[in-house]
């Protein structure tokens, strides 16, 4: 399901892209062994559902180890914002 784009708040700042979503990501630091939580921030020009923005973190996460050092294990969307430019 698609969020309403009238109710998604404007972002603080300019982005290159009209929409930008925050997924807090947990999992296990993949060298340390301990719990450890990482945001990633997910940009779009195109609305797009909480369960891309998710999909979109992991691969994000998995495709970049050596930045995030995150075994992945649970991921929410915690915000959802339009760059003011366009709102």
């Amino acid at each position: 399901m698609l969020p309403n784009p009238s109710r998604i708040p404007q972002a603080a700042t300019i982005t290159k892209r009209k929409y930008s979503y925050v997924v807090r990501a947990r999992g296990t630091n993949s060298i340390t062994g301990e719990p450890m939580t990482q945001h990633v921030t997910i940009t779009s020009d195109d609305l797009i559902s909480k369960a891309e923005a998710l999909d979109h973190a992991g691969e994000a996460i998995a495709g970049n180890p050596q930045q995030y050092n995150l075994s992945f294990e649970e991921a929410v969307v915690t915000e959802i914002k339009i760059n003011p430019l366009f709102a």
